[in-house]
């Protein structure tokens, strides 16, 4: 497991290194790069686990902690707060913070944490799934029509876990192709609150369409690029992958940061030509 420390504070963060040295197994720090004492998370290697000192001004301790839930969307974060701070905790509950240590600081709190973070690590661990890509080389070509029916051949022939998301930012209608049902969440509203997603959250934002076969409807504004970022399809192909056995995205002909992002993570990526 990595851990990064964000703090000002030197003494706590001697003392949160020694801790990460005796914990069995051993953290691993990640190494420290410039902007750090700021509170802004830049980091060589993605950290798993991250400390957050929060003390301080705290409208700029909420912004800083939302600035690191979405860079870091896969870490745990440990938030190490001052007593009686009971709006920072509403705040870093809506963003998904799970686990807190209150100041003055006994390390005894700390090291549970990690411990439990460890054992839900272990229970949660599992092979990830794959990301494959459908891209359009032409209008018409028939790329919705193919992705549904292979995402429906994986579900109830091979009886895997799979996932279709409809990233055609401006006609998307596979949901049109399989399902009645009008969905009430959209891509464009998962990624409103991307801070907040986590495995819950995504099963509560997908049309199921047939046992196996779930799918996130395209976005229902004609212009979503603006509330779409290449971050938040990072942080939702990241939870899919841990939920899914496949993941299947339906690319339209957009070329953009938002489509490069996905192709990126991709395991294999398909065009249909005709």
């Amino acid at each position: 497991m990595n851990a990064l420390i964000l703090t000002t504070d030197h003494d706590l963060k001697h003392k949160l290194q020694q801790l990460c040295a005796t914990l069995s197994p051993p953290v691993e720090l990640v190494r420290d790069m410039p902007g750090m004492l700021r509170l802004d998370p830049v980091a060589m290697t993605s950290p798993d686990l991250i400390f957050f000192d929060a003390r301080g001004e705290q409208r700029e301790v909420i912004a800083a902690l939302e600035r690191t839930a979405v860079r870091h969307p896969e870490a745990i974060i440990l938030l190490l707060v001052p007593e009686h701070a009971p709006d920072l905790l509403i705040a870093a509950m809506r963003l998904g913070v799970r686990e807190v240590a209150s100041f003055p600081l006994d390390v005894d709190e700390p090291a549970l944490a990690v411990e439990r973070l460890h054992q839900k690590r272990a229970e949660h661990r599992r092979e990830q799934g794959q990301v494959l890509s459908l891209v359009s080389s032409k209008g018409g070509c028939g790329v919705t029509f193919i992705a549904v029916n292979l995402a429906y051949a994986f579900a109830s022939l091979a009886h895997k876990k799979t996932l279709l998301i409809d990233l055609n930012l401006q006609y998307g209608d596979a949901a049109l192709f399989i399902s009645d049902a009008k969905s009430p969440v959209t891509l464009t509203d998962i990624c409103a609150q991307i801070h907040r997603l986590d495995a819950q959250l995504l099963d509560s934002s997908v049309i199921g369409v047939a046992p196996n076969f779930d799918l996130i409807a395209a976005a229902s504004d004609p212009d979503p690029e603006d509330r779409i970022q290449p971050n938040h399809m990072a942080a939702l192909l990241s939870i899919a992958r841990r939920q899914y056995d496949f993941v299947l995205l339906d690319m339209g002909r957009q070329v953009n940061a938002v489509s490069i992002r996905p192709l990126d993570s991709s395991d294999l990526i398909f065009p249909v030509l005709q």
